[in-house]
């Protein structure tokens, strides 16, 4: 259960790393402000963060599920199923993105 949740992490990291990696690179290299592989760099510190930024902003956990369960007509229906949680191992994959942005932008100075 462990290697499967680390997998996962993993897995999305490289994703997210690619992607924002493209993006910084086609960046810089069509608007000519650096390097090919510091914009690269930079383009996965920024999709690290707003991967962050949107995982961080969906809500805490205990809120989600009152919600869920008082809503509209709540009360009278019976009880709904709690709200979809913010799923906190996405945090663990935007850090090591970010971190790996960070090491590209260093090494490459």
């Amino acid at each position: 259960m462990l290697a499967a949740g680390l997998r996962r992490i993993a897995t999305v990291a490289i994703l997210v790393a690619a992607l924002s990696a493209l993006v910084g690179f086609l960046v810089a290299h069509f608007a000519g402000v650096g390097g090919a592989a510091q914009g690269a760099g930079w383009g996965m510190c920024l999709g690290g963060a707003m991967t962050a930024l949107v995982t961080g902003q969906s809500g805490s956990p205990s809120r989600m599920a009152v919600e869920g369960r008082w809503g509209l007509f709540g009360q009278f229906w019976g009880q709904n199923p709690a709200l979809p949680q913010s799923p906190l191992w996405l945090l663990g994959s935007s850090l090591i993105v970010v971190a790996g942005g960070i090491a590209v932008i260093v090494l490459t100075y």
